[in-house]
């Protein structure tokens, strides 16, 4: 839901990218790494105009005491 208003209100429904941590949608949507991540990242960051471009990194999580947790029972995330 947030990649599509955000897709609308900054008109960039062609600049966005959705990765989920589900297996529910696993097979519809890329999962999430932090390699993944930080690749994603990387790229958008190179194809920004600093001066006019915002990057908006939008993660929902249950956390943990750490902060933000990027785990999923049974998949290695690396």
């Amino acid at each position: 839901m947030a990649a599509k208003q955000l897709g609308k209100v900054f008109n960039a429904q062609s600049r966005t990218l959705l990765l989920s941590n589900s297996t529910q949608d696993a097979e519809l949507i890329s999962q999430v790494t932090p390699f993944r991540l930080q690749k994603a990242i990387d790229k958008f960051s190179q194809k920004m105009n600093g001066e006019e471009d915002l990057l908006v990194v939008y993660i929902v999580s249950h956390g943990s005491k750490d902060g933000v947790a990027l785990k999923q029972s049974g998949v290695p995330l690396v």
